[in-house]
């Protein structure tokens, strides 16, 4: 493979790096060892000047292009600088991250019919809900809807576990690898 770039990075749909290439997994090298591919990398993936540098660790990882987008001063815009790390293979979203959004509550304007009722929340009331059988006719337990009738906070109770999810693209696995041996790259910079 002599056609290749020092410090370039492929993909390879086999198990292991082929001779001079060293696969993408974060591992430190030697400087003295490597000293033109330390040349181009420099401690940008981690290590200590001079003496050991890192290889970009591409495990689990999707590259992304480095720089800003075009019209990048607005707001929410990232800049994204040659060896930053970002993303997280899951996430869970808290209820301040879940953008405004309703519930509806679907319910019948009739009487009930026996059934009862899951969860429910005790009375703070000391009357009793139905008068007795010697007393007066009850006052109705039910009355018409009335659209903006406040609830109980306690009613209504958040749903879901809170765990993280998966937050990945679908994927297949290949192995990165970058050239240790190869051409000088030439030098735009």
């Amino acid at each position: 493979m002599g056609d290749n770039y020092l410090g370039e990075i492929r993909l390879f749909t086999y198990g292991k790096a082929p001779k001079d290439w060293l696969e993408c997994n974060g591992q430190q090298l030697a400087v003295q060892q490597y000293q033109a591919l330390y040349a181009l990398l420099g401690t940008r993936y981690g290590g200590t000047t001079g003496q050991n540098f890192m290889l970009p660790d591409l495990r689990g990882r999707v590259p992304v292009g480095a720089g800003a987008m075009p019209d990048s001063n607005r707001i929410g815009v990232t800049h994204l600088f040659n060896g930053d790390k970002g993303g997280s293979e899951t996430v869970a979203l808290t209820t301040a991250q879940m953008p405004a959004h309703v519930h509806e509550l679907t319910a019948h304007p009739g009487n009930a019919a026996g059934a009862a009722v899951g969860n429910a929340i005790p009375s703070t009331s000391t009357k009793q809900a139905t008068a007795p059988a010697s007393a007066p006719a009850a006052p109705p337990l039910y009355a018409a809807p009335n659209p903006l009738q406040p609830m109980n906070s306690a009613a209504v109770t958040i749903a879901g576990g809170g765990a993280a999810h998966e937050n990945r693209q679908p994927y297949l696995p290949l192995i990165y690898c970058i050239a240790v041996q190869g051409v000088w790259p030439p030098q735009p910079w």
